[in-house]
Parts: structure tokens; sequence; C-alpha cells
């Protein structure tokens, strides 16, 4: 299942770099987002091997309510709050494929920003120890909030 979904986001990537030049209307370097693309996969795989059993280590699992649907059970014991080491890799890969730029700092800071509300979502979840992190409501303002600013 992995490979497919590698494969049908890779051929996106390729797709949309081959057509991207016509959007921004200037030339753009060949594969303008497949490398990154290929470059924070692999990254984010080699750093996964050290990173989920380190969160399953420390318990860092899915919590599901038992009145919830069957299916859910498989998941369960899936390690949770992988974000921690993909998102951070996405904005390092990010930040060495355009340099300095300011429109990056404000997408680095807007995901980070959101990676950080998933980040008390899930703490909440694994603390109490069932799947109510933060109230919807208020996983909602915050992200609000953030785009006012």
């Amino acid at each position: 299942m992995t490979g497919v979904l590698f494969t049908v986001l890779i051929s996106t990537v390729v797709i949309v770099d081959s057509h991207i030049w016509r959007v921004i209307r200037k030339p753009l370097a060949p594969f303008f987002l497949t490398r990154p693309f290929c470059m924070s996969a692999v990254i984010s795989s080699c750093l996964g091997c050290f990173f989920v059993p380190l969160l399953d280590w420390v318990k860092a699992h899915q919590v599901f309510r038992t009145e919830g649907p069957k299916d859910h059970f498989t998941k369960a014991g899936t390690a949770t709050m992988g974000g921690l080491f993909f998102i951070p890799v996405g904005i390092g890969v990010a930040r060495f494929a355009t340099g300095k730029s300011v429109e990056l700092w404000g997408v680095c800071a807007t995901t980070l920003a959101f990676a950080t509300i998933g980040l008390l979502d899930d703490g909440l979840t694994i603390l109490r120890k069932h799947n109510y992190g933060m109230p919807g409501w208020f996983k909602f303002l915050l992200q609000v909030c953030h785009l006012w600013i």
C-alpha cells in the first residue's frame, strides 16, 4: 500500500512539475517540486526508522473508543505524533531548496503553528488516555486566531 501511495504522489508531483511553468509564467528549473519532494520522502523515511520505535517505546499510541467502529481497532498500537519528525524535515528541505525567501518564512510559521495545535491535541489525547483531545471549537478558534495574526 505504501508503494502505491508513493507512486501516486510522485506521479502527481511530476505532472504538476511539467505544467507549473504555465501557471507561474516564468521559467523554472526542471523538476522544481520533484527533487524536494523526493528528498523529504527519503529523509522522513530514514528518520521514521528511528522515531517511530521511539514513539512506540514511550507509548505514544492512538487511543480509540470502545463504542467506535470495529475497523478502527486494527490501528490500535499505531504510534501518533509523527509530525514531530516529518514537519521539520519538510521545512528544512524547503529552506534548502528555496534559499532565503520571505514567502517561505510565512509558510513555515503557519505550518509550525498548525503543527503545534496538532501536537497539543495529540498530547492531550495521550495524557488523558482517551481520544478526546482539545474540543473542536477550541482547535478551530486557535486556527482562526492564527490566521488573523
